[in-house]
């Protein structure tokens, strides 16, 4: 599927903390398999607040597609498809150019955390 939809390798996986994400076997899959991956190293454990998707896009198709209620499953997972391949690349874009200043802001307000005194 991710080759189908990303045929030039435009994409990033991103892994979380699963245990089947730190299987020995897993990230050596994914760097045979995969364009480019972010292991679940990488991510803090509960931490939204570093996830493009969790602090941007999510969020506006969660807002979307909730604003009604559905009548079945089926119709919101339809919803969710539909305001998903909506979204304009431009805001996918700008969603994720937030990922750099939201790190520096959490590690300046960690460094902070760690020398208040």
């Amino acid at each position: 599927m991710v080759d189908a939809t990303y045929p030039e390798g435009n994409y990033v996986f991103q892994q979380d903390s699963a245990p089947g994400h730190k299987a020995k076997d897993h990230p050596k899959w994914c760097e045979e398999n995969l364009a480019a991956f972010w292991p679940w190293s990488m991510w803090p454990p509960s931490s939204p607040d570093c996830n493009p998707l969790d602090y941007g896009i999510c969020g506006v198709v969660e807002r979307k597609t909730c604003s009604i209620p559905h009548a079945s499953v089926d119709a919101l997972k339809a919803a969710v498809e539909k305001e998903w391949a909506e979204m304009s690349v431009d805001f996918i874009v700008k969603t994720c150019k937030a990922f750099r200043p939201r790190i520096e802001a959490m590690l300046k307000a960690r460094v902070a955390i760690l020398n208040y005194k």
